[in-house]
């Protein structure tokens, strides 16, 4: 058995048909009747060794079963190992479909196995990734988690949280996929740091970043993800409180996502990457003397994203008026360089 998913906490070592079936109800969701109605043919057939006292009428009252689920008992540490198996069944199978779904999602194979069923609340699992600095998880995962963490401060859900989220999570798997050769990845096992010359084609769901090593990364390279929650400082006050400050949320998330509390400076991370290049492309301008104009940087800049693969919330940019007016024009890039 992999995982044990029923607690044996104030659990006696019987119980009677009745409090096992309230039980299984309990960790499964199925139906009270049903469950009952199961655990009653289960002990009348000898499993979970069971100890079956028959109705005291039953030979003269036409009752369901011989079984009386008040006085009959069953092994509890039978029925749970019979029990988490189920569970683990059912994980399975939910894994299995998650990872179709997320295959299509991503684009590339997930396996079953990579895919996590998520019983336990996002906020909780924010909290808990919060106090452990030594977690690792795939790029994939933190992406995830990321993305996720949005989610819950914008209160999105239903359908709005499932289209809202198939963007942010676009927007921070360019963010990584750009800056991967920057990223402090690690194997899984050993934890040694990947000294590769060239990503292997599933380094994002193979290659681990530990949360403590992810978050410097972040501060250096990706400074709008630094102050999630998910990267608090183990020392701070309170290390799983979001920040409220506007600036904090703006680092947080892309200016599209919080209206009124965007900022001038805080873009889409496809515009701050595209900004990112257009002063490379600056820079080296300025090294040999010459100047383009902002149209012409609109168009470099188009092509080194394509070369990238650095695409925007609908897919590949391929018109430069796009970059140019959403990235580069006035304030946002071209009034601060000189010409």
């Amino acid at each position: 058995m992999k995982n044990s998913h029923v607690k044996w906490t104030g659990l006696a070592e019987r119980l009677t048909i009745q409090e096992a079936a309230r039980l299984v109800a309990k960790e499964t969701g199925k139906s009270f009747d049903y469950t009952i109605s199961f655990l009653m043919d289960c002990a009348d057939q000898g499993y979970f060794t069971a100890d079956v006292v028959a109705h005291s009428d039953y030979a003269n009252v036409s009752h369901i079963s011989r079984v009386d689920s008040s006085k009959s008992t069953v092994s509890t540490a039978e029925l749970i190992e019979w029990l988490d198996g189920e569970i683990e069944e059912a994980h399975q199978r939910a894994r299995e479909a998650l990872a179709s779904k997320e295959s299509r999602k991503w684009g590339y194979p997930v396996k079953p196995d990579d895919v996590r069923v998520h019983l336990i609340p996002w906020s909780e699992q924010f909290d808990d990734l919060s106090l452990d600095d030594t977690i690792s998880m795939t790029t994939r995962n933190w992406i995830e988690y990321l993305t996720q963490e949005i989610a819950e401060r914008q209160g999105w859900a239903g359908a709005e949280r499932e289209a809202k989220c198939a963007v942010v999570r676009a927007e921070y798997l360019n963010l990584f996929v750009a800056l991967a050769n920057t990223l402090p990845l690690v194997q899984e096992l050993t934890r040694a740091p990947w000294k590769g010359a060239k990503l292997l084609p599933d380094w994002l769901t193979n290659l681990h970043l530990v949360k403590g090593e992810l978050r410097e990364w972040a501060k250096i390279h990706a400074p709008e993800i630094a102050k999630s929650r998910l990267f608090a400082e183990p020392n701070a006050t309170n290390p799983h409180t979001p920040p409220t400050d506007v600036a904090a949320e703006a680092a947080l998330m892309p200016a599209w996502q919080m209206g009124e509390a965007a900022t001038d400076d805080i873009g889409d991370v496809w515009q701050t990457m595209a900004r990112r290049i257009a002063d490379e492309c600056f820079d080296r301008d300025t090294a040999n003397d010459c100047r383009d104009s902002l149209k012409g940087y609109a168009a470099r800049v188009m092509e080194e994203m394509q070369k990238r693969r650095i695409h925007g919330p609908r897919g590949r940019i391929d018109n430069a008026n796009t970059i140019q007016r959403e990235a580069l024009q006035g304030d946002k890039w071209w009034a601060q360089k000189s010409k």
